[in-house]
């Protein structure tokens, strides 16, 4: 839920790579759409890449519930 008091939004962003993965998450300002903060996290594989301690956003977590480490899912 968006609302005009909330100051940040919160993105997670997952590539694949040449040489593994990344995941990039990112604390925005609202009001000035510009990055805050941000966050790199890399690996060779899916299953190294959900073993990070991403940030407790809601964004992290449905990340850690889908099924990107499938074998499915490449």
């Amino acid at each position: 839920m968006i609302t005009d008091r909330t100051i940040f939004k919160y993105t997670l962003e997952v590539y694949r790579e040449a040489d593994g993965y990344r995941a990039i998450s990112r604390r925005w300002k609202r009001k000035k759409n510009l990055v805050d903060h941000k966050t790199q996290f890399t690996s060779p594989d899916k299953t190294g890449l959900r073993t990070q301690a991403y940030p407790p956003t809601r964004q992290g977590k449905i990340f850690l519930n889908s099924d990107f480490g499938s074998d499915d899912n490449i």
